[in-house]
This record gives structure tokens, sequence and C-alpha cells, in this order.
């Protein structure tokens, strides 16, 4: 920015303070917005906190950089910029553009990702159709306008639109000798290609980065959190030694920073492999209590996958069950969750529906890819008790590269079984050695009841003794006995209360079954 400009509104904007006018200080702060923010950030943020809310809701650009706002989007009405007709006539296409990126940036802070997306895409729409010598010149905001679309995005989960902005706002950083621009930009990569699985890419991000001189203000912080994000991401997912370490450098739960659901997704999936999902339940809760309900976002992605996986850790199969058939518009990863959960409970038909949707209208990641991979095989064994050859080999190359070992831990040992049965002595060895270290979960399979021990077992909730239950099912009391010591031996039990609550944890009755049938 020449600096000549940034003086001027600097000077512009303390005589407006000096006058003790809230309005004016507005019109002066709006009135050199880039070159404030660029250069003078402090200096800009200290004079906005100096203006009433009241005020600053007539100044949506204004509003969404005061630093208190951000932090109470949960304890207040969410705040929807907008202007009248005859104001946005009067507005030049400059500031429109500000207005635009306002509109998606507060609405991000509020909670409605869906809708901050709406408004980064008439961002992008109105940059490609026309553009302006303010927002194209070396020193002007396009870079910005990318780096907050591709943020959005990032928000949102969209990480290759994501990716495509980010890169934008990067080139527009070299071509302007901006460092500071640069590593913003290269973080919130590394933390894209992260998520997306991508982590060769993303460790040479991240190696790339101390080249680059330390960022300034106001992008020193988002940069950093980024960097960790990413480099905790790669380490849950490797389930690396150092993984306390990484997660010590993430950005509390209770951050106004978009990249806050890429900590929780790092943390929620470290404690929930090293067997600590009580802590897991706990981040997503308080997560839930620090920010506003998370619509069309990676947040609430996060969040619902979270409690799932938590929930069935902990044993707490109801609700987990309620949590995973909670609505049918499911994020990736809460699907993958409520796929997992009905692999486990049997449930191969609910499993089968959703590992299509998994794949439609969209196209995969490859950390997507993996995961639905390996949740296909299980699929495969669960329902024909065998794994084809091609998909033993892909989950064996998944094993190889050593990224996915949380997800290869959340497959069962049985499954694992049917791979290795596919290969020959050397490969035996080598995929032993890839997977060697991994804590499998554990399911245990339904029981196989007759169609006769299901009948007795609906009829045990009533208390009738034997020769009741035998002359209800026209049967000799003996064969009502033989029945009761098959289903004891099956359900790993020895009376009847025992056998009813078995049979509800294994889902053979339900909770309300008034034993009808």
């Amino acid at each position: 920015m020449n600096a000549a400009i940034a003086s001027e509104s600097l000077d512009a904007l303390n005589d407006a303070l000096a006058s003790g006018d809230p309005r004016r200080i507005a019109q002066a702060a709006m009135a050199g917005i880039w070159p404030l923010f660029d250069n003078h950030y402090l200096a800009l943020t200290a004079a906005i906190e100096q203006i009433p809310n009241s005020l600053l809701e007539d100044y949506p650009v204004l509003w969404v950089m005061h630093r208190v706002n951000p932090v109470l989007t949960h304890r207040r009405p969410m705040f929807k910029p907008k202007v009248s007709p005859e104001s946005l006539r009067a507005m030049s296409t400059d500031e429109i553009d500000m207005l635009t990126l306002a509109q998606m940036i507060a609405y991000r802070y509020s909670g409605d990702v869906t809708a901050a997306q709406a408004y980064g895409t008439r961002l992008s729409d109105r940059i490609r159709s026309r553009g302006t010598r303010f927002r194209e010149r070396a020193d002007g905001p396009l870079w910005f306008y990318h780096q907050q679309i591709g943020s959005t995005m990032l928000a949102a989960g969209e990480t290759g639109a994501a990716l495509t902005e980010l890169a934008t706002s990067h080139q527009i950083g070299q071509i302007e000798n901006r460092p500071d621009v640069q590593r913003l930009a290269l973080s919130r990569i590394a933390l894209a290609h992260a998520k997306r699985g991508s982590f060769e890419e993303a460790e040479r991000i991240l190696a790339e980065l101390p080249r680059l001189t330390e960022s300034t203000s106001p992008y020193c912080e988002p940069s950093y959190v980024a960097e960790h994000a990413a480099a905790a991401l790669m380490g849950a997912e490797r389930m690396v030694d150092d993984i306390d370490a990484r997660l010590a450098r993430l950005e509390p739960f209770d951050s106004f920073q978009m990249t806050w659901p890429y900590a929780l997704l790092a943390r929620t999936r470290s404690l929930i492999t090293r067997h600590r999902p009580e802590e897991a339940l706990e981040y997503v809760q308080l997560s839930r209590d620090a920010h506003p309900e998370q619509h069309g976002s990676l947040a609430i992605d996060v969040m619902n996958a979270a409690s799932i996986d938590a929930l069935w850790a902990l044993g707490a199969k109801k609700q987990a069950r309620s949590a995973a058939l909670n609505g049918e518009r499911k994020g990736f990863l809460e699907a993958s969750a409520a796929v997992r959960l009905a692999l486990a409970d049997d449930r191969l038909d609910f499993a089968d529906a959703h590992l299509g949707r998994m794949a439609e209208h969209r196209t995969l990641s490859p950390v997507e890819h993996t995961e639905r991979i390996l949740l296909t095989a299980w699929f495969s064994v669960a329902r024909t008790g065998s794994l084809d050859s091609v998909s033993a080999q892909r989950v064996v190359h998944i094993a190889q590269r050593r990224n996915a070992r949380r997800m290869l831990s959340q497959i069962p040992q049985q499954v694992l079984a049917h791979v290795r049965s596919e290969l020959d002595e050397h490969a035996k060895l080598s995929f032993d050695a890839t997977i060697a270290g991994l804590n499998h979960i554990r399911v245990e399979t339904r029981p196989k009841l007759t169609q006769g021990e299901l009948r007795v077992l609906h009829t045990l909730r009533r208390r009738q003794t034997t020769a009741e239950i035998a002359a209800q099912l026209h049967v000799s009391p003996n064969t009502i006995k033989s029945q009761l010591s098959s289903i004891y031996k099956k359900l790993s039990c020895s009376t009847r209360a025992e056998a009813v609550q078995a049979a509800i944890g294994f889902q053979l009755l339900t909770v309300d079954d008034t034993g009808r049938d």
C-alpha cells in the first residue's frame, strides 16, 4: 500500500477521534478502510471500539472488525447486515465489494455457514465479472477477498473449492512481494491438504513456511493456528508418538478463528483412538456451548461424528444410535460414523444405503476415498463373510502408506484377517508389519437365534411360567426349556432378565417391546 495514502488515512482517522463524534469516526474509518486495515490494524480496531454498537450496525464492514463481536455472537441475536436499496444504488463497485465481504464474514461468525457461502459465491462472481482499479492495484484488497472466500469454503468443509481461492491469494501475495500474505494463504492451503489426506503436499508446504518472514498483525495468529491444526490432523491420522505436543499447540475450544473445527477434529479423533472418549465428548460439548449453531458447516459434521464414535466407545449404544439416526442429511464425517455404528450393529441395509450416499454428487477427497474403501471392505465381510482379492489389495495399499492408521484401527480385526487371507506369505509378513501396534475396535457379532428361539425371547418380559409359554406357543415344556438353554448360551447369560437386557443390547428386542408375537 502506498505509504502516503496510508498516512493520510491514519491522519484523517486521528482527526475524527479527536472530535469525539462516533459517526465521524465511522466515516473516516470507512473512507480509508483498506489502507488502515493493511497498515494500521491496531489503530483501526481501537478506533472502531469507540463506536457504539447501535451505530456500528449501519457500517457492517466495521462491525465484523470489532474484536469483541465475534466473541459474543453466541450470546446475541444473529447479526444480518443489510443495506436499503437506495443506499445500495448509491454505492460504488468497490463499496459493494466491501459490503459483500462483510456480509460473508458476519454470517460465518454467526454460525450460518450456508449463507456465508452464498455471499462468498456472490463476491467471487463480482470479481470475475468486472474489475476495478482499486481492487486490482498491486496494493489493493484482491488477495484478501480470495483469502476470505477460501476461508469460508474451509469453514464449510469444501476443501477443494477452498484450495482454488487460497492459491489465488497466494499468487497475488507473490506478485506483491508480501511474505505475510503468502504465509497466511499457505498455512490454510496446508490445512486443506491435511484435511483432504494429501499429507505429503501439506508437509511440503509446512516445511516451506519458515523461509517466509513472520506474519504481522492481523495475519500472525490466523497463520499459526492453521499451521498447528494441519500438523495435529496429520499426527492424529498417523497416530504419531508426539501427538500430545501437537494437540497442546492447538487453539482452545472457544476460539473464534475459523480453523477451530479442524482443531476439534484433531483432538476428538486422537482422544477416541486412544480410548479417552469421555474427554472427546467433553470437547464436543464445550464447543457446542461456545459457538453458535453451525448450519451447513464442517463444525457440525465434526461434532456429530465425534459424538457417535465417542458414545459408541463408551458403551452408550442407545444414545449413539439415536445420534446416528438423527436426520437424513449428513456430512461425510457423520455419515462415516453412522455407517461404522450400523456395521457394528449388523444393520447392513442402513450401512449399504449410506455407503451409496457417501459417494453421490461429489468428488471424494483422498481421505474420503480411503474411508469408503475400508468401510466397504467391512461391509463385504459382514454381509458375505468374505473379501475379494481386489478389495484386499486396496486395504493393503492403504496400510502401506501409513497415513490412515487411525482409520485402520477403527476396522475390526476380523476384517483385516480376511485381508491377510488373500495375501501370499511374503505379503502377509509385510502387512503384519504395517498394522503392528494398532489396537483395533472390538465388534460383538449379533447372535443368530432361530425363529422358535425368537418367539420364546419375545415372551420373556411377560414373566410367564415355562408351562404358560409352552401352552401359548403350542409346544411342549421341554421344547421351551431347550430353547431357553440355547438362548442363554447364545446371549452369554443365565437368567431371563439377563436375556432380555442382552437382547435389547443386540437389538433383538426394543426397550418398549411389549412381547406380543
